[in-house]
């Protein structure tokens, strides 16, 4: 155990003293990425309602390669889009053998950029992500945290172009610089729900907004909430083919480390009920910062669900990327 405190005070000093990003104003193109992959063992605790089909670990060939925060795959489960906390675009194909996850493919990586440089640290700091469309091809929303913002950026075959602020309301402005629009999806009206990573209070609902749908700038907005089912923050959501919504948990506790969850709503108007805990990860080796979950839907019809870590650019940490099954 205190082995473990120690590893995680490292942890959140290396979090604060980290590799710097970017320069402000800097300018870079998308370019290659070669990224690793490498099976990353993971042991699920009894209970769990989700099957966990593979995991991998993911170690790319640039310095700044790290900090995943959100994550969408296509239809068909392989293209993925995934967005960094640093403000930059991660893309690529994700391949398997034997129904289990082997690499990451066709890889690259292009910062977000404003007027045709890098915006500062304050304005880029990106932390969700919903596209609605199922070949990942149309407009992009990305949630912001520290100035608290949703933005639309327009994607397509040159990937994607400049954002507009579409929501950026007054009711999220939790104190705390860990309390912006963190989960996004896009559901299947083709709104876009934003929930917060913490509520107003503790053991409240997570406070949320449906933004959309339209082109407007700002675009129409219902506040909403979602319930609280465990005692962690918000960091990542999505629906599924059946219009269900997902919701990834995480929590920190300086003694054990990082643990999450996943849970489960069925939506009811602008509502959402029957919330269900399908997987609670403890703190331990095959657990982590995990931030991003996009769902999908096999040839069979089975629900499944990716979800990707965060390491901080922290080398205690790690970028793994977990594939779990649904039962129903």
């Amino acid at each position: 155990m205190q082995t473990r405190r120690w590893l995680a005070l490292a942890a959140a000093v290396l979090v604060a003293c980290g590799p710097r990003p970017a320069a402000e104003g800097a300018t870079e193109g998308p370019s290659p990425l070669v990224i690793a992959a490498h099976p990353f063992p993971v042991e699920l605790p009894v209970g769990s309602r989700l099957r966990l089909l593979s995991a991998i670990e993911l170690r790319g060939d640039r310095p700044d390669f790290g900090g995943l925060s959100a994550l969408e795959v296509d239809a068909r489960g392989e293209r993925f889009v995934a967005l960094t906390d640093q403000g930059a675009w991660v893309e690529g194909r994700l391949q398997r053998a034997g129904g289990r996850l082997t690499a990451a493919s066709e890889a690259r990586f292009a910062p977000m950029l404003s007027g045709g440089v890098r915006p500062s640290p304050r304005m880029r700091d990106a932390e969700g992500l919903a596209i609605a469309a199922p070949d990942l091809s149309g407009p992009r929303h990305v949630g912001f945290e520290r100035r608290k913002r949703v933005e639309r950026m327009p994607g397509g075959a040159e990937g994607p172009g400049e954002g507009v602020i579409v929501a950026e309301p007054e009711a999220w402005l939790i104190p705390g610089p860990n309390a912006g629009p963190e989960a996004l999806a896009a559901a299947p009206d083709g709104r876009i729900l934003a929930v917060m990573e913490k509520p107003f209070a503790r053991g409240e609902p997570f406070s949320a907004a449906w933004i959309g749908p339209g082109p407007e700038a700002p675009a129409p907005y219902r506040r909403a909430t979602v319930p609280q089912l465990l005692p962690m923050s918000a960091t990542g959501a999505d629906f599924d083919d059946k219009g269900r919504l997902w919701l990834l948990m995480r929590d920190f506790d300086f003694a054990a480390g990082f643990s999450f969850a996943i849970v489960r709503f069925r939506r009811e108007g602008d509502g959402f009920v029957d919330g269900e805990v399908m997987l609670e990860m403890p703190p331990g080796p095959g657990s982590d910062n995990a931030e991003g979950i996009a769902a999908w839907t096999d040839p069979l019809g089975r629900t499944r669900l990716l979800v990707v870590t965060d390491d901080n650019l922290n080398l205690l940490q790690r970028t793994v990327i977990y594939e779990f099954e649904s039962p129903d």
